[in-house]
């Protein structure tokens, strides 16, 4: 269990009632284990009352752990603050892209040519990494999704436009049959 300063904010069902006699067991051991406890030796749930609210009398409750063995909530925090750093990072030298009114076209000709490489840098800004195992980034739902859509002929009026060394598409998306 990483041990990286998580707050109650981090992970959402980590809050409790008041009355923690009401709570499910299930939601006071999560707790707990929020808080690095083994959980050893709790069989009922007036132990486990019991030792939530030693967490609490002895000033540990703020002391949160990720109870993820894949660190799942702290990996959330990490590329949350990673997002708000690099939307920061926009300043009067790097702007957003206005899109363009006009210029509109069905020609998929005019598409510059992206390298995997530059897609792979994209993919990582965007801190997808959709297999933790691998050192790749990768997001082969998307990928999947839009062959199924193109393919299936879901989407319809697909148009594109250059404006500002930039490249849009907009079409309309249909639902399935």
């Amino acid at each position: 269990m990483a041990s990286r300063a998580l707050t109650e904010d981090d992970i959402p069902e980590l809050l409790l009632q008041e009355d923690h006699s009401n709570v499910k067991n299930e939601e006071l051991r999560f707790w707990l284990k929020c808080r690095g406890d083994s959980l050893k030796g709790l069989k009922t749930k007036a132990q486990l009352v019991k030792r939530v609210e030693d967490y609490i009398k002895a000033g540990r409750d703020q002391n949160i752990v990720d109870p993820d063995p894949n660190s799942i909530y702290t990996k959330r925090k990490e590329r949350n603050e990673a997002s708000k750093d690099s939307n920061s990072a926009i300043s009067g030298t790097q702007r957003q892209p206005n899109f363009p009114s006009d210029g509109w076209s069905t020609d998929l000709k005019r598409m510059p040519v992206f390298t995997r490489a530059e897609m792979n840098l994209h993919i990582a800004k965007s801190g997808k990494n959709i297999d933790s195992t691998s050192k790749s980034h990768s997001v082969p739902t998307g990928v999947r999704k839009a062959t199924i859509f193109l393919n299936d002929e879901y989407l319809k009026d697909i148009s594109t436009a250059s404006f500002e060394n930039f490249f849009y598409f907009k079409s309309h998306c249909y639902h399935s049959f």
